[in-house]
């Protein structure tokens, strides 16, 4: 029997080793088992036994990566789709990818292959929508990120990144149900159940605006969350700067108040009140409450006079 296994095995490798086919067998979890010799060729190191498929994904595929492995991971029906993985020179491909999960429900294999193949588009030149999310993330003040069904981090971009003292991408792989306080998590967690929020929060320095969305498969089945948060911290300080002068105009105004109508004891119990300008309903109203105040902190009072 171990023979038998053994020579199974060697079988293996010289089939994976000699095939002119990018192919791979990977593990539930994505970390790669088996691969060609022509798959080992084409990408280099980056697909050495152990490693996973996800950190050769470009960031702006991981989203639709990780629905696509979901799919995977849940059906024994083949699954196509297009994915950018980085090449040995560090460049990236776009590559379809036909994939299956075995039978015992342990392993995903799977097949690679220049897409586009027919030539109605270069393969390297980004589609529209990768262009318009690119316009996005590098002209405003945004960070645009997105999480998988466990949580971890499979896109993290955008120009705002910077004033919060991140890198592009520097959370990647990282699980946000473990990095961020629990008011955080709760929107999180109701995402993953399918429902949208809009939240403010600060968080490494910065005021967010943000707006979180499920997305969707077509089972209506949440695959991933979108997440777009916007940095607020110019409009945050806007705000405290005008309560400031607000409170203070309120306060200057209670001095003036005092100062148009001071309450004089001119001797002991009889106070006087020197009035300037128009007596309006108004002004009335507050002379009559400072005055019942004086008359109270200065009880007994045999008279006044206004």
């Amino acid at each position: 029997m171990a023979n038998e296994m053994d020579a199974t095995s060697g079988l293996l490798h010289t089939f994976l080793a000699s095939c002119p086919e990018m192919l791979f067998i990977a593990g539930i979890d994505g970390a790669v088992l088996h691969a060609s010799g022509a798959l080992r060729q084409a990408l280099g190191a980056g697909i050495a036994h152990g490693d996973s498929l996800t950190a050769l994904v470009h960031a702006e595929d991981r989203a639709d990566f990780a629905a696509a492995w979901v799919r995977l991971k849940e059906q024994t029906e083949p699954v196509q789709f297009d994915v950018r993985l980085m090449d040995a020179q560090g460049a990236y491909r776009r590559l379809t990818c036909n994939a299956s999960r075995a039978p015992e429900g342990g392993t995903i294999h799977g097949s690679l292959r220049q897409a586009d193949a027919d030539g109605k588009r270069d393969p390297a030149e980004p589609s529209l929508k990768e262009r318009l999310l690119d316009g996005l993330a590098d002209s405003l003040q945004v960070v645009i990120w997105a999480i998988d069904t466990e949580g971890t981090v499979i896109y993290h971009d955008g120009k705002g990144l910077d004033a919060a003292g991140l890198a592009r991408g520097a959370l990647l792989g990282k699980n946000l149900l473990e990095l961020y306080p629990e008011k955080d998590r709760i929107i999180l967690r109701g995402a993953l159940a399918g429902a949208m929020a809009h939240d403010h929060n600060t968080a490494h320095g910065v005021h967010w605006e943000s707006w979180v969305v499920p997305v969707l498969n077509g089972r209506d089945e949440v695959d991933a969350v979108l997440g777009f948060s916007l940095d607020v911290s110019a409009v945050k300080r806007t705000q405290e700067e005008l309560r400031a002068r607000l409170s203070q105009i309120e306060k200057q105004q209670e001095v003036i108040r005092k100062l148009s109508t001071p309450i004089i004891e001119v001797w002991n119990g009889v106070l006087t009140l020197p009035m300037i300008g128009v007596v309006d309903s108004v002004r009335t109203a507050e002379v009559m409450d400072a005055l019942l105040a004086r008359i109270t902190e200065n009880k007994p009072i045999s008279r006044s006079s206004i």
